[in-house]
């Protein structure tokens, strides 16, 4: 029996983005492992004392695919290939925002500069430079990763051909969360919540606009 919901087929969906909903469960089942098996912000520690010129170029390079340039990249593609399903990129941005502000709020967690400060261990922290260290409450979800899942996995999931694109983009989409925790940022746990929410995000959208294109 195949599971449908209102008369969107999620059986078929999930064979079809299969190649990017296992790299993304490979994904979050290591990154689980990771923050279950390590103490609190191993992760940004170990980048912060093995920082180089090349990695601080790149990662902040690659953290800015979470913000405007990735959504340009993938509205564009969109109008240029699937254009039915473009209108839809502003209300995922949209329900990105709006999600990732109200999970923030609800969660309140410190980000790793305020977090190592208030154990008095902030000099391990080094910062990129060109990067300044925030310090408030809202690092509990990554809204650039959450960002990043949207846009790259709604992508994935308009392309038919979708082996090594999906592999790609969730590669993309991957590498911005990793940014994040290079740059001070956010935490492993931030961007895995992130991940999932953007992730989930996506599919709605996704689901709703394949309707609209049907009906159309």
């Amino acid at each position: 029996m195949k599971w449908k919901f209102a008369d969107f087929d999620w059986k078929e969906f999930s064979a079809e983005n299969r190649w990017f909903l296992w790299a993304f469960a490979a994904f979050a089942s290591a990154g689980l492992l990771w923050v279950g098996g390590t103490s609190k912000g191993a992760m940004v520690l170990y980048f912060s004392a093995h920082r180089s010129a090349g990695g601080d170029a790149f990662f902040r390079f690659w953290t800015h695919a979470g913000e405007a340039m990735g959504f340009f990249f993938v509205l564009g593609y969109l109008l240029f290939l699937h254009r039915h399903r473009a209108a839809a990129l502003p209300v995922l941005t949209l329900g990105v925002t709006l999600l990732a502000n109200a999970t923030k709020r609800l969660f309140r967690q410190p980000r790793p500069a305020r977090y190592f400060e208030e154990l008095g261990v902030l000099e391990q922290l080094r910062p990129v430079a060109g990067v300044p260290l925030l310090k408030g409450l809202s690092s509990l979800p990554s809204g650039h990763t959450m960002a990043a899942f949207a846009f790259f996995s709604f992508l994935a999931f308009c392309i038919p051909q979708k082996r090594w694109a999906a592999l790609l983009l969730f590669s993309a989409a991957a590498l911005v969360g990793l940014s994040r925790i290079y740059l001070g940022q956010h935490f492993e746990e931030d961007v895995l919540l992130g991940s999932a929410l953007g992730v989930f995000l996506s599919a709605i959208l996704f689901r709703y606009s394949h309707i609209e294109a049907k009906q159309g």
